[in-house]
């Protein structure tokens, strides 16, 4: 192979190695967003009187997290050491949360800039999907899924040469909607229920559906992982990196020969 064909191959490897470094910018004035979830993160459903808690397994297993009564019991005495009474019947396999504390790629941050900018920009749209992270699989709705909303977002973003480096009073109406077969949509959904400000993050939401049949509530917190990176490097010098570490491997094939 030639070195002017190693160095186009190389140049055009470029954007690719940059995308993955830091907080992605997935396009110009779109940055992926990636959270780590607090053990003490729950779901409840409260007309059954039952929560799932990230960090509290079942069956011996830390990764299944199942559901236990709320008891009657304010949920900060649990927290606090109150003893934790699993749900009665079922074989105790429910995993609301799947990926455990990773939310990793749950959804993207529109902003009013440019990628490798600096600054502070308005964030114009939050586009989310929770259900795969927070998912319950015993629901008696009888679908697993539901959409994620957000609106009348509000706020900004901070960035360091395209890397985030702080959420700023950021919030957004959210709305959680099931489709249900043969019935309307059931809709969660609460005014500024997520929130980001620095690298913390909250969603807290609690609604009723069906005439209040259904009463769910999301309270799930912890941090933005990535936003303090370090800053990418620009592509020129990125480009001399590689470049002369190609002659080096150049040089010593020809030593050797």
């Amino acid at each position: 192979m030639s070195l002017t064909l190693r160095y186009l191959i190389v140049l055009l490897t470029i954007p690719a190695i940059l995308q993955t470094r830091g907080q992605q910018l997935l396009a110009d004035g779109v940055i992926q967003i990636d959270l780590v979830a607090d053990g003490d993160s729950r779901w409840y459903q409260w007309d059954a009187e039952v929560f799932a808690q990230l960090n509290r397994g079942r069956n011996g297993d830390p990764s299944l997290d199942g559901f236990y009564f709320t008891a009657d019991t304010d949920a900060d005495e649990f927290i606090n050491g109150v003893r934790m009474v699993p749900m009665g019947g079922g074989d105790g396999t429910a995993d609301v949360f799947p990926f455990e504390e990773d939310f990793s790629n749950i959804g993207n941050i529109v902003f009013d800039g440019e990628n490798g900018s600096s600054g502070t920009f308005d964030i114009q749209e939050i586009n989310l999907d929770f259900h795969p992270y927070v998912n319950d699989d015993d629901s008696t709705l009888g679908t697993r899924a539901y959409s994620t909303t957000a609106t009348n977002v509000s706020g900004s973003v901070t960035l360091d040469d395209g890397v985030v480096t702080s959420f700023n009073q950021v919030s957004a109406d959210i709305a959680f909607t099931y489709d249900i077969t043969g019935l309307p949509d059931f809709v969660f959904a609460e005014t500024n229920a997520l929130e980001f400000d620095g690298l913390d993050f909250q969603l807290s939401l609690r609604d009723t559906a069906f005439n209040g049949a259904f009463d769910f509530e999301w309270d799930v917190f912890g941090t933005a992982s990535g936003v303090s990176a370090i800053p990418e490097p620009s592509s020129f010098t990125l480009a001399l990196i590689i470049v002369a570490a190609v002659f080096r491997t150049r040089r010593r094939q020809a030593t050797t020969r």
